[in-house]
């Protein structure tokens, strides 16, 4: 997505994925997630509501950071899940692969076992070395998401779903 304030997307996707073509880290980022600045990621702009999930080219997991301005919800359903949404949904809660050890088994954290385990789509991760497995450094002084994948920054963006 350009990196400009005149463009934003405003997609409503019902029972559907949202895949994202060719995603690469073309716009960067400040240390508090704003446009301008040395920290590479996807950038999407707008209002984005699934019933469903966001994910890479084919349905596959997303390599690089995703930073998302505006509103952001998925996986939200006032219906009846369909078999295949359930299959879905289960094997994102696979939490035996998880790289946050033991704490999502503690009692009270998520039922124990009900978390939706993110890093099975947004797989970038900062390594020791201060490179992230997408390969663009993730070792910048004071960056407030140098750990996290997927970022939401709320901003509101004017759209005839949410008023203007």
């Amino acid at each position: 997505m350009p990196e400009d304030d005149d463009y934003a997307l405003n997609i409503f996707v019902d029972r559907g994925n949202v895949l994202l073509a060719d995603p690469a880290p073309d716009a960067n980022f400040d240390a508090n997630g704003n446009l301008g600045g040395s920290i590479p990621g996807m950038y999407i702009r707008g209002n984005i509501f699934i019933n469903g999930l966001i994910l890479g080219d084919e349905g596959e997991e997303i390599p690089h950071k995703l930073y998302i301005h505006g509103k952001f919800a998925s996986l939200n359903s006032g219906l009846e899940p369909t078999q295949g949404r359930t299959s879905q949904v289960a094997a994102l809660f696979n939490n035996a692969s998880t790289t946050y050890g033991d704490d999502l088994t503690v009692d009270g954290f998520c039922n124990s076992n009900n978390c939706i385990n993110l890093n099975n789509i947004f797989t970038r991760q900062c390594e020791v070395s201060g490179v992230g497995t997408d390969g663009n450094r993730c070792d910048v002084a004071n960056d407030r998401f140098k750990y996290n994948a997927f970022i939401v920054i709320d901003t509101v963006i004017p759209n005839a779903l949410l008023g203007s």
